[in-house]
């Protein structure tokens, strides 16, 4: 199996139709193509509405796994422990995935032997609002990774090997604690690995803004900060 798309739920209800039907279009062109994908869908915690919309909905060769983490990044884990594919693709059951996501990411991650994450080149936020947010590719020369320490410049939605992920998982989300913000703190991780960020031109993602029931509100009205990530201990120990 080449490729493993999955889809994370767990209160969408029927906002995970289009979502659904988004990665049906993505499949369809890299299938052409003759690349096998297969799909994961990682509920956690899901209500009732969101349960019963799988059912119904899941075409029969996807596969489903209900989970109690209660945590997104640990659903994202168990995703990537149970997948078959060398490598996955992300989705969160509200959002969409551009028609050519599949294709044009694993021609990209084809064509280079560096260890990469991949990320569409912008993403369309709508919803409660709207803005368009492009990504940065670590080869452009102007890039400076100590940027991340104020802001996170990539989406979770990424493509990559799952052996990096299985190699680096998600933290856990410690609202307790102040600390949070999974996919921020695992994009610096990974650096760790000697992985680097790129985009694939030509693709995008749109994401759904949320009300204040997303977890990212949630880590921001919390006041969190990233993980201390090994990447950054190791680059203040240098200076």
């Amino acid at each position: 199996m080449e490729i493993t798309v999955i889809l994370n739920g767990h209160k969408e209800g029927i906002l995970a139709h289009p979502s659904c039907g988004s990665i049906e279009a993505a499949i369809g062109l890299a299938r052409e193509a003759d690349i096998s994908v297969e799909v994961l869908v990682v509920l956690d915690r899901p209500d009732r509405e969101t349960t019963e919309f799988f059912a119904n909905r899941m075409p029969s060769d996807w596969s489903l796994r209900t989970v109690d983490f209660g945590d997104l990044g640990m659903a994202r884990n168990e995703g990537v422990r149970l997948a078959n594919g060398h490598w996955i693709a992300f989705l969160d059951a509200d959002d969409l995935f551009g028609k050519n996501w599949l294709l044009e990411a694993h021609r990209a991650a084809l064509s280079d032997k560096r260890l990469v994450v991949w990320h569409p080149d912008v993403n369309l936020f709508f919803g409660q609002g709207h803005r368009i947010f492009k990504h940065r590719d670590m080869d452009e020369p102007d890039f400076n990774a100590l940027g991340l320490v104020c802001s996170n410049f990539w989406t979770a939605l990424c493509f990559t090997r799952r052996s990096l992920l299985l190699q680096t998982p998600y933290p856990r989300t410690q609202l307790d604690r102040q600390i949070g913000f999974e996919d921020w703190s695992w994009n610096i991780d990974v650096l760790n690995r000697g992985a680097i960020h790129k985009t694939v031109p030509n693709t995008g993602h749109f994401i759904r803004l949320k009300g204040d029931g997303s977890l990212a509100r949630q880590t921001a009205a919390a006041r969190c900060i990233p993980h201390p990530t090994l990447h950054f201990r190791q680059r203040i120990q240098q200076q």
